[in-house]
């Protein structure tokens, strides 16, 4: 649920956060005690900084933290029903109990937060009286010290962005950050990409070799992954590879198994990858697959932003709408998981059952 950003416009995007930050396939336990902590951890749960934000935590019943999600603060009563009604639709396919709320206003540690809280404080009270009346409770606000101390850095960083950095998750320091991520860089490689796309058609590979130039890939960032060198950015060849063997269905949903089940935690550098470097008109497929893990992983932001990438691509693209629509109703990753696998599984039955089929054309059709 991360509709395009408009300040003025009271319906604007919730950033969701990180449920479930992964290692592998396990998540991350991180004890937070008090509300002070939990303000604290709250960038690296959206892996952002907000700023002139109203930020909500979910409470499950086990008082895990369920859900965060991030809205611009409102400047009028009426925005400020608007976030609430926006936080009620994001908590509507998620079981929580409490919920903490979190003003941030201006990263300037010297800034008048004092000034800011003395505006937002009524619309805190709209906010409150609209969610009591949703039968939804606030249990807590959280507000930043009135001096700016409160934002500074600390001296020891708290436990979660030890955790965070264990997996490999990184923090930015504004959502603008975090979303460059996914945009086009400069780069020389993308006129030599387009070269090998042209040449690649005529040479009619067959679907083994595609698969075995992709698991070399695989198979050397895998080992990267595990080796103190770190991972090295794919050539023009293997990128323009890469983007031609995505146009396959079969392709497509092999990867996304991959994705779902959480085996290759690696695949997500090669998305970005091609995202970064690729021409334009070849990004969806890698950008939806990036969305995708994205979206199961928590990152709601980066989700977003790579589903807009690839509509951006091709604004049909029946797979990248679905994302979007799952975002905006604000679908728990979990239950987006289990429903990807039931499709997928529903998909196999169904090609078991077409005798003479083309089985790219069944995947790739009925899927993606």
């Amino acid at each position: 649920m991360n509709k395009r950003r408009s300040t003025s416009n009271p319906k604007q995007p919730i950033n969701r956060g990180t449920r479930d930050r992964r290692h592998g396939n396990q998540p991350m336990r991180v004890k937070i005690r008090g509300i002070a902590q939990l303000r604290e951890a709250i960038p690296y749960l959206l892996g952002f900084s907000p700023e002139h934000s109203v930020v909500f935590v979910g409470l499950g019943p086990d008082d895990t933290v369920s859900i965060t999600g991030r809205i611009d603060a409102p400047t009028t009563a009426a925005e400020a029903a608007d976030v609430a009604r926006a936080i009620r639709t994001a908590l509507a396919h998620t079981s929580v109990g409490p919920i903490v709320m979190a003003h941030f206003g201006d990263l300037d540690p010297h800034a008048d937060q004092l000034a800011e809280q003395i505006k937002m404080r009524p619309f805190a009270l709209v906010i409150d009286m609209q969610l009591k009346n949703d039968g939804l409770m606030v249990a807590d606000w959280s507000w930043a010290d009135p001096l700016g101390k409160a934002e500074a850095v600390r001296a020891s960083p708290p436990s979660i962005a030890l955790a965070n950095a264990i997996a490999g998750r990184q923090t930015f320091g504004t959502r603008a950050e975090l979303i460059r991520q996914v945009d086009p860089l400069p780069s020389g490689q993308r006129v030599v990409i387009a070269a090998y796309l042209q040449e690649l058609p005529g040479l009619e590979l067959p679907m083994t070799k595609l698969f075995s130039a992709l698991e070399d890939v695989i198979v050397r960032d895998r080992l990267a992954y595990d080796s103190e060198y770190g991972r090295r950015p794919m050539s023009a060849e293997e990128i323009a590879m890469w983007c031609h063997a995505l146009e396959r269905g079969v392709v497509r949903d092999a990867m996304l198994r991959l994705i779902v089940t959480g085996v290759e935690p690696i695949l997500d550098a090669i998305w970005l990858n091609i995202m970064q470097v690729a021409p334009e008109d070849v990004v969806a497929p890698a950008a939806m697959l990036y969305a995708t893990s994205m979206y199961l992983s928590g990152d709601g932001v980066l989700a977003r932003s790579a589903t807009d990438r690839a509509l951006r691509s091709r604004p049909n693209y029946a797979f990248a709408a679905t994302i979007a629509s799952a975002l905006d109703a604000g679908f728990p990753p979990k239950k987006f998981r289990s429903l990807m696998c039931e499709v997928m599984q529903l998909h196999d039955d169904s090609a078991q059952k077409l005798d003479g089929c083309d089985d790219e054309d069944v995947i790739g059709d009925c899927c993606l």
